[in-house]
């Protein structure tokens, strides 16, 4: 499979499920909090960009998502958990070939966004914590 830019309703997609749950990411000593449109916008712009570099490392490229200015458009308000779960996959492989992506600002803020997809699949919360 190749790699690609994500479109912008992908990310907004993500963003607005970030947005429906009332998410504040607390990455590396910085907070963001979805429901601030400047916040978002800045959640937005490190997801594009971190695309565009994995890309761009990908396939030896220099397009530049420093030209692109991100802005959030809401949409997608009723994405079920397991599609987020989906879309977080998707940008984490359209966005893995960065050096350290594992400990990536993009990384962290799709990895929140999966721990509430998670925590909202039918059944999760009623499953056993611990299992003896």
């Amino acid at each position: 499979m190749s790699a690609y830019i994500l479109s912008n309703s992908h990310i907004d997609a993500l963003l607005t499920y970030a947005q429906s749950k009332l998410i504040t990411f607390y990455i590396d000593g910085m907070t963001f909090d979805a429901r601030k449109q400047d916040d978002i916008n800045k959640l937005g712009q490190i997801l594009v960009n971190t695309n565009h570099e994995s890309v761009n490392e990908r396939y030896n490229e220099n397009d530049l998502a420093d030209e692109y200015k991100f802005k959030f458009d809401f949409q997608h308000s009723h994405m079920k958990a397991v599609q987020v779960l989906k879309a977080c996959g998707c940008y984490d492989y359209q966005a893995c070939e960065i050096k350290n992506y594992l400990m990536s600002l993009a990384c962290k803020i799709i990895q929140t966004i999966r721990m509430e997809a998670i925590h909202n699949l039918p059944g999760y919360s009623d499953a056993e914590w611990s299992i003896d």
